[in-house]
């Protein structure tokens, strides 16, 4: 079950990584910057996670899960204070996603931690690799399920081609 944990906190944090990558694309230079910057740090995790058998700088992850999180709740309490005068402002619907993701990611994080160590198992081969497979199944599907809309609610998305049509019009 440690691997199966392991491998939601890095599917989710994929997750909120691709939707912190499609803000960006569509902000000004300096929130770009802090986006991409941002994202390809949690993708490093998340590869980093499924790859080693182990959750790795797990307070640095958790430390950085937390502040795009709090940076967004920043803006908003800034924006709706200042009555929406601030000069931009990331599509809520793709942050809220992105932040429900890092928060799981950071309690699944933060509960390790507590249970004194960041070192888990290796899925075995003794019957469990069916019930393995099958949780990281349910975990993907749940994150695709949140992150294919909030990509769709960013600027990115919006000009997107539509599924079922082709970029060229004969």
């Amino acid at each position: 079950m440690q691997t199966l944990t392991r491998c939601w906190a890095a599917l989710a944090v994929l997750g909120a990584a691709l939707v912190h990558l499609a803000v960006g694309a569509g902000a000004p230079l300096a929130p770009l910057i802090v986006l991409v910057t941002l994202s390809l740090a949690e993708l490093a995790w998340a590869v980093c996670a499924f790859v080693l058998d182990r959750l790795p700088l797990a307070r640095w992850a958790l430390a950085l899960l937390l502040t795009p999180v709090f940076g967004w709740a920043l803006l908003l309490t800034v924006g709706v204070v200042s009555h929406g005068s601030l000069p931009w402002l990331p599509p809520a619907l793709p942050m809220a996603v992105a932040s429900l993701l890092s928060l799981v990611a950071s309690a699944m994080l933060a509960a390790r931690i507590r249970r004194s160590g960041t070192r888990t198992g290796v899925p075995g081969t003794n019957g469990k690799a069916g019930r393995f497979v099958a949780g990281i199944a349910a975990g993907s599907f749940i994150v695709a399920a949140l992150v294919t809309p909030a990509l769709a609610a960013t600027q990115a998305g919006e000009h997107a081609v539509p599924h079922g049509e082709s970029g060229s019009h004969h």
